[in-house]
């Protein structure tokens, strides 16, 4: 499609309702700027960035994982080393399959641990680990029990996924894979959200999934409650650095003294 027919589409999608408002000189416009503008700017602004958004096309599915870890620490800088030394191949072993790509750098980048005291990154552990804590084995469970009963969205109506939990959050959703596609790559998320008791389907990985939670990049927020929704930033606490904070008398989140320190005993 020639400029021309971009915008012609783009006046038939979008019927001009008056004259412009605008009369640049753009031989004055790229002398005071030293370079020349695209010549869909000069009848509109820039079309190519239009067609992506009029065909709900967003920026975030052409992300490779890379771009997707760049993008989420530009929104979430580590606060410190991560708190969690995996090895991988043993790891995958335990669980009968590689995990995907995105997952790992972010554990290796981050660990696991809180966004904005809400949404947690569960400590990954080998299937059938037996703890006290609510990780990734045990919430897996959790998840494969509850999706034995609980309302799936149309899209999920025939699904048989192998689910393993990754995230959970104050809200009680448990975020999970379907981990049933051989390439890892291809793993979307499911969410069972506690508010409307529905598992919901989401075709993105874990981090791009975070990095649209931050965003507001899906129709509505995924999770049941809005404390990350659309923040375009967020801090991250592995679980260790948050444990640091408390020891040390300082409320992790706001950095402030905590007025409770000291009352309860170790």
């Amino acid at each position: 499609m020639t400029g021309a027919d971009e915008l012609e589409e783009l006046r038939r999608l979008m019927p001009p309702r008056a004259s412009s408002n605008a009369s640049d000189d753009w031989g004055r416009m790229r002398e005071s700027q030293g370079r020349q503008f695209p010549s869909d700017c000069h009848a509109s602004v820039g079309l190519p960035f239009l067609w992506k958004w009029l065909a709900g096309d967003p920026e975030e599915e052409d992300m490779t994982g890379e771009d997707e870890l760049g993008a989420l620490r530009q929104a979430m800088p580590p606060t410190a080393p991560s708190n969690a030394s995996v090895d991988w191949d043993q790891f995958g072993r335990s669980w009968g399959k590689e995990f995907p790509s995105d997952y790992r750098q972010f554990i290796d980048v981050y660990g696991y641990g809180s966004i904005g005291n809400y949404l947690e990154v569960l400590k990954p552990e080998h299937e059938g680990t037996v703890s006290e804590n609510s990780d990734m084995a045990n919430e897996t469970e959790v998840a494969r029990e509850a999706w034995s009963w609980v309302r799936k969205a149309p899209e999920l109506a025939e699904a048989r996924p192998e689910l393993i939990a990754w995230g959970g959050d104050a809200s009680a959703d448990l975020l999970c894979w379907d981990a049933s596609d051989e390439d890892p790559g291809r793993w979307p998320v499911l969410v069972y959200s506690r508010d409307d008791g529905l598992w919901r389907r989401y075709d993105c990985g874990m981090v791009q999934f975070l990095v649209r939670v931050l965003r507001g990049g899906f129709d509505e927020c995924p999770l049941g409650d809005l404390s990350l929704w659309g923040r375009e930033s967020a801090v991250f606490l592995n679980r260790d650095e948050e444990e640091r904070m408390w020891e040390a008398g300082l409320d992790p989140w706001t950095g402030e003294p905590d007025p409770y320190a000291g009352m309860f005993g170790d």
